[in-house]
C-alpha cells in the first residue's frame, strides 16, 4: 500500500568550515554559551517571575496537593497593578537622547550640537525610540535587566542608503555579553550579540538562496540553543573586541595625535 504522504527531500546543505575558520567560528559558539552558562541562574529566575506575576503564583506541586484534599488555592495578584502604574508614568517620562559637546565650553547654541541633536532625534522618530526605550524599561522592571539594539539597515527595500535605526529585542533571552563585564551596561565586555532561532521552513523562505547550514558543535546550553536540532536553525549576530596598541604623542600646544597624524 502506497502512502499519501511524500517523503521531504533532504535540504541543501554546505560543510561545516574547516582549518582556521572552524576554529574561529567555534570560538564564537564557546563565547555565547559562555553568557547562558553564567547567566542561566538569572534567566530561571526572570522566568520564574514572570509566570508569578502573569500566570500562577502557586508552584504546581503545592497547587494539587491543595486541591486534591479540597484545599481553596486563591489568589489576589497585587503586583501587577504596581508595575502598569511604574510603566504609565515611565511612558509619561520617556527618556530621550541628549547630545552634550565635550571637547569645548559648553555653549547651547554650538552649531555642531544642534546638527547631531538633530540627527538623533530624527533616527529616534523614525525607529519609534521610546517604544523601544519603554519596551527595555518592562523588561527591567519584570525580570531585572532590559535590552535593545542599534542596527544599519536599509532605508526601503532595494534602497542604496543605509540608515541607522533603534530596534527592540523582544525576547530578554535573545541578548548575550561578556560574563565578565562589570558596568550596568556591559561596555567593559569582550562580546556582546543577539541570537534568533526560527524553524527550517521559514530559513528555507527568507533565505532561498542560502543551504541550509551545518552548525557547528554544541550542546550544554541546549535550552537556549539548539545547536544540534535539525528542526531549528540559529542564527547568531556577535560583535569582539579586538586589542591593539597605538602610540600617541602630546604636542606642546596640548593638542593629542595619532602616529598616523603626527606623520
Amino acid at each position: 500500500m502506497e502512502s499519501k504522504y511524500k517523503k521531504r527531500a533532504a535540504p541543501r546543505t554546505y560543510q561545516a568550515p574547516g582549518g582556521e575558520m572552524r576554529t574561529k567560528v567555534q570560538e564564537l559558539v564557546d563565547k555565547v554559551e559562555s553568557y547562558y552558562g553564567e547567566a542561566n541562574d538569572h534567566l530561571i529566575r526572570a522566568r520564574n517571575h514572570l509566570t508569578f506575576l502573569y500566570v500562577d503564583q502557586w508552584e504546581p506541586g503545592v497547587r494539587q496537593s491543595r486541591e486534591r484534599i479540597g484545599k481553596p488555592t486563591l489568589q489576589f495578584n497585587r503586583l501587577v497593578p504596581l508595575i502598569r502604574g511604574i510603566l504609565g508614568e515611565q511612558r509619561n517620562n520617556t527618556p530621550d537622547v541628549a547630545i552634550r559637546d565635550i571637547s569645548q565650553s559648553l555653549d547651547p547654541g554650538n552649531e555642531l550640537v544642534d546638527i547631531y541633536t538633530g540627527l538623533t532625534r530624527e533616527i529616534s522618530y523614525c525607529s519609534d525610540a521610546d517604544i523601544v526605550y519603554q519596551l527595555a524599561f518592562k523588561q527591567m522592571l519584570e525580570c531585572g535587566w532590559g535590552t535593545g539594539r542599534v542596527c544599519i539597515e536599509e532605508e526601503e527595500p532595494g534602497s542604496f542608503d543605509k540608515v541607522i535605526r533603534i530596534n527592540p529585542i523582544l525576547d530578554y533571552q535573545a541578548a548575550f555579553c561578556d560574563p565578565a563585564a562589570q558596568s550596568l551596561n556591559r561596555l567593559d565586555g569582550d562580546f556582546c550579540g543577539v541570537h534568533e532561532i526560527m524553524v527550517r521552513d521559514t530559513y528555507e523562505r527568507l533565505y532561498p538562496d542560502y543551504p541550509v547550514p551545518i552548525s557547528m558543535t554544541g550542546g550544554a546550553q541546549e535550552y537556549y540553543l539548539p545547536w544540534n536540532n535539525v528542526d531549528f536553525i540559529v542564527i547568531a549576530e556577535i560583535y569582539v573586541k579586538e586589542y591593539f596598541k597605538r602610540r600617541k604623542y602630546k604636542m606642546s600646544n596640548g593638542m593629542v595625535l595619532d602616529e598616523d597624524e603626527y606623520k
